[in-house]
């Protein structure tokens, strides 16, 4: 079954958007999220303070989740709320579980990239908003003849 305002509860206020209250239904059928739903519903005025700062993913998590969350369900948490604010906190996932140079944003050496990788490497982009390299790509192939 599709999970639609109709198979929800009523939102408690009307400042949270549709698509941010489904997701909280959703995220409410993970172990750490699964009294979300009813402390939203019990106190909206608490998250709407965090919902409204300018950088909520850098703000302290109301109902101490910040004490309770592992990074991978703090992005979960991010994503519910704050759509908009992912990549980011996607960055910040990668920087403190995978090193700092994992999340670097630096111009793409397609050269080196292809001499470092092999038929059983595959090379991975995983690109923001905005970011094409298919230009780059056809050119190095073209160049190497690949």
């Amino acid at each position: 079954m599709a999970l639609s305002l109709l198979n929800c509860p009523p939102k408690p206020a009307k400042w949270i958007p549709d698509n941010v209250w489904l997701n909280i239904n959703a995220v409410s059928q993970i172990h750490a999220f699964e009294s979300l739903v009813d402390q939203v519903m019990s106190n909206d005025k608490r998250w709407r303070r965090w919902y409204d700062k300018e950088a909520p993913e850098e703000e302290v998590f109301p109902f101490n989740y910040d004490v309770d969350l592992s990074p991978f369900e703090r992005l979960i948490l991010i994503r519910t709320w704050c759509p908009d604010r992912v990549v980011r906190q996607a960055k910040k996932y990668i920087s403190e579980t995978l090193g700092y140079a994992f999340a670097e944003e630096n111009l793409l050496d397609l050269e080196e990239t292809y001499a470092d990788s092999t038929a059983k490497t595959p090379i991975m982009n995983l690109l923001t908003v905005g970011a094409d390299p298919t230009l780059l790509i056809e050119r190095l192939a073209k160049r190497l003849q690949v």
